[in-house]
């Protein structure tokens, strides 16, 4: 059973007649989050999923869910538009036999409708007479209509009724759907581009089939896959993707997913450990995209303070406050048109994710001190090097801007997990270092074995501290092994971080589960640094027991202990396991 048919079974029936309560609907509009997240299908059935799920939120008999052109409303081309992309139909509000309505069960009230694509609000009438369906008498009913934006010109539109006589729908009702929008109709929203971005693709490639080369030959399906994808990066040929340098396969997965979402307006996430790149995968978003041409403009959320941030992102006007003395820009404002980069979103404080989120739904700021909305035409790129997803189950952060701006996720793998661009960003960082130093190095085969047998814990940003001192410090042109391994053993002895670990010059921080036992803390320390050395060491036991400094034996006694067991999808494909 897959997860979403496991989530659909875990319904929760709502009393005929009686408004929804949060402590019904809330945990309801979740489990249906996370059954859009799991689904999988096309949109019809991802729709059929949301209908379902917010009907028996509201207890509600009868759902469609369109996918309209808002000009053609405004144009009242009525015969174009009144075609659902699902409908999901309920004879009995607490039952869970659920059916798809025939055409002839489509009909709807339009002027509500039509009323619902010119805002954006929840339209909820107690009494609303329907017209009949062919062969049938016109009904009164209670409704509830919900439109959300898609794409430029294009609005997705919810519409729910039941019949009258079941009691009155009101601010309970509204409460259920403007949170059903911000949990759920995002996701829809974020698959429904995902599946038109992959539909462009598709006709790009059908029309390059089309297409004859100047010898007259139909170009060929693996010349196509290769337009499509994206050929590998050859260093000689093409040694960066927007000053990114890199040929492991992981790192070729997100240049296809930047190629394909360049030009969108989605928001993106981008997950990664600190200095592995991630400000370097925003820029090549946006100066692969139509936005290229207008600011890109970056900020770190850690490293401000709320009040300050506050000012920086949405600006502020002269005597707000002590040290106002001139009007200020705001960010948001100075990257219109552009894009804006927020690193380490996750440790933003919690009203400024309230005012953050309001900006993305709104689409306009309200500089400190200001009387009157700025409009802001921003593409919002956030990082982080924490799990977001953990820190809203902590409730450090607010579900509903996760789900805002968690539209297109981009995992940055850490460089011990593609040791094998290592040699390349050497000679393109000594390269780039030379020239700045005006100096002229070359590295021995010995060297270079040093720079890619390291684990590298600070990722590219140690890389590139350490090719510096290398180059600056090594008397001769030619850089030997003894000229690296100084530097690494004086940087980190040993693997001892990653995942759950953080370190510094001074302290070493290990998070492990809340145990009541001093031995069972300990433990739990202990496993989580042999099972980060273990994956940096690529599971090479004698780089761990010298780099741990504890005989071999103990290791092999340690691992059967903690059960540990390589994870063969990520292993490295150089060195010894044993």
């Amino acid at each position: 059973m897959d997860k979403t048919q496991e989530m659909t079974k875990e319904r929760v029936s709502i009393g005929m007649g009686s408004p929804p309560t949060e402590a019904l609907w809330r945990p309801r509009l979740e489990m249906l989050a996370q059954a859009m997240l799991h689904r999988q299908g096309d949109l019809q059935s991802l729709a059929e999923i949301t209908l379902e799920g917010v009907l028996e939120a509201i207890d509600f008999e009868r759902g469609l869910l369109f996918v309209i052109h808002e000009e053609a409303i405004l144009q009242e081309r009525e015969s174009s538009i009144f075609e659902p992309l699902a409908t999901r139909s309920c004879l009995h509000a607490t039952g869970h036999e659920w059916r798809s309505m025939r055409k002839a069960e489509f009909a709807i009230n339009r002027s509500i409708v039509k009323q619902a694509v010119s805002g954006r609000d929840p339209i909820l009438v107690n009494d609303c007479l329907v017209p009949p369906a062919p062969g049938s008498e016109a009904e009164h009913k209670a409704v509830v209509c919900q439109s959300f934006e898609l794409a430029n010109g294009l609005l997705g539109l919810v519409y729910l009724d039941r019949t009258t006589g079941r009691g009155e729908i009101g601010d309970a009702e509204r409460e259920v759907i403007e949170e059903f929008k911000e949990r759920c109709l995002v996701i829809f929203q974020r698959e429904y581009a995902f599946q038109e971005l992959e539909a462009l693709q598709a006709r790009r490639g059908e029309n390059k089939k089309e297409t004859t080369t100047a010898t007259g030959e139909v170009a060929s399906p693996q010349e196509d896959q290769e337009t499509v994808e994206g050929p590998s990066i050859e260093p000689e040929e093409s040694p960066s993707f927007f000053g990114i340098v890199g040929n492991d396969e992981k790192l070729q997965k997100i240049f296809s997913v930047i190629r394909k979402i360049k030009d969108s307006d989605l928001s993106v996430c981008i997950f990664g450990e600190s200095g592995t790149g991630k400000e370097l995968i925003a820029r090549a978003i946006h100066n692969a995209g139509i936005r290229s041409e207008r600011p890109f403009v970056g900020e770190n959320c850690g490293a401000i303070p709320e009040n300050l941030l506050e000012s920086e992102l949405f600006g502020h006007m002269r005597g707000s406050f002590t040290g106002a003395d001139e009007d200020k820009k705001g960010l948001f404002e100075t990257a219109t048109g552009g894009t804006l980069f927020l690193d380490e979103i996750g440790d933003m404080s919690e009203g400024m994710q309230r005012k953050l989120l309001r900006v993305l739904q709104e689409g306009v700021v309200r500089p400190i001190g200001g009387k009157h909305p700025i409009k802001v035409d921003v593409r919002v790129i956030c990082a982080s090097n924490r799990d977001l997803k953990v820190l809203v189950q902590k409730g450090t952060f607010r579900a509903d801007l996760y789900y805002r701006l968690n539209v297109i996720t981009i995992e940055v793998p850490p460089l011990r997990d593609r040791a094998m661009d290592v040699p390349i960003l050497v000679k393109h960082l000594a390269l780039q270092i030379c020239e700045e130093e005006k100096v002229k190095k070359r590295f021995s085969q010995s060297a270079m074995r040093a720079f890619t047998e390291y684990p590298w814990p600070g990722n590219i940003r140690e890389l590139r501290n350490v090719v510096r001192r290398v180059i600056i410090t090594c008397p001769n042109r030619l850089v030997v092994r003894k000229d690296v391994t100084g530097f690494l053993a004086g940087l980190s002895a040993s693997p001892r971080s990653g995942e759950n670990i953080d370190r510094d010059e001074k302290d070493l921080v290990i998070r492990v589960p809340a145990r009541d036992s001093f031995n069972e803390i300990i433990e739990e320390c202990e496993r989580v640094v042999l099972q980060n050395a273990l994956k940096q060491c690529a599971w090479n036991k004698s780089r761990v027991t010298k780099a741990l400094k504890i005989p071999r034996q103990s290791l092999y006694n340690k691992i059967a202990k903690y059960k540990l067991e390589r994870d063969w999808g990520n292993a490295a494909t150089e060195g010894d396991a044993t």
